[in-house]
């Protein structure tokens, strides 16, 4: 009996031994620290992007189309991608248009003059992934949305444009971008009707030759609205809505 007795006690003291000296570190695979002889995870783990569930998402081209693509997330303006890359690009490029987000489902959408594409893209949680434009199915072909403007005064071969609202949309702040002649901004709404061109707070360009154009405007608040309209008057007015 006393033989079985001392041998239980070493196998428990072993074991007792065997637990304690269990290397700690981070267990996580996905973390960036990640120890693959840590049997004990002792809370150390690290992970880019500022979390363990998000992630880079980048969209970007290897198609030169001749035009700058407005590039939304979920409904939010990103940015403008002014470049393509032929040979394809690494994720985090600066010349990419992207942002650190959520891991997920996520909904890129690409607006550029005469065409509007779309797609779902899933990111995986600490993955950084490029989205081609190209790869995007294409949704318009013209776009849509704006409310119908008017002007007065024909005679000359150029003219002011004004993008106005009535009221607060609950938007925020809305950019319209007109292709080849930059971006303003809609701050404030006029309830009394069209201001006219050069209106305070609205979004004016001037000296536009006349012809058919295509814009796009998105807002703080996610709003979008994308068309294409033809002008020849002296002032045209272009009011947003809902």
């Amino acid at each position: 009996m006393k033989t079985s007795r001392i041998f239980f006690i070493a196998v428990i003291s072993a074991l007792v031994f065997a637990t304690g000296c269990a290397k700690k570190g981070c267990t996580d695979p996905i973390s960036s620290n990640y120890d693959s002889d840590a049997k004990d995870d002792d809370g150390t783990c690290k992970y880019y992007y500022g979390g363990k569930n998000f992630g880079q998402l980048d969209v970007a081209s290897k198609v030169d189309n001749n035009a700058n693509s407005e590039i939304f997330i979920d409904g939010v303006r990103i940015g403008m991608l002014e470049y393509y890359f032929p040979s394809g690009v690494s994720c985090g490029n600066p010349n990419a248009v992207g942002k650190i987000i959520t891991s997920g489902s996520h909904i890129v959408r690409a607006v550029s003059p005469g065409e509007v594409r779309e797609g779902t893209v899933y990111l995986d949680p600490q993955d950084c992934k490029v989205v081609y434009v190209e790869n995007l199915q294409i949704v318009n072909t013209g776009g849509g949305g704006g409310g119908g403007g008017g002007g007065g005064g024909g005679g000359t071969t150029t003219g002011n444009l004004v993008f106005w609202v009535n009221q607060d949309l609950g938007c925020g702040n809305i950019y319209v971008t007109l292709n080849s002649f930059g971006t303003e901004t809609i701050s404030q709404y006029y309830t009394s009707g069209n201001p006219g061109c050069g209106a305070s707070g609205s979004a004016n360009f001037s000296n536009i030759p006349h012809g058919t154009y295509y814009y796009t405007a998105s807002s703080d608040g996610g709003c979008t609205w994308s068309g294409n309209f033809t002008f020849s008057h002296s002032c045209y007015a272009m009011q947003l809505t809902l």
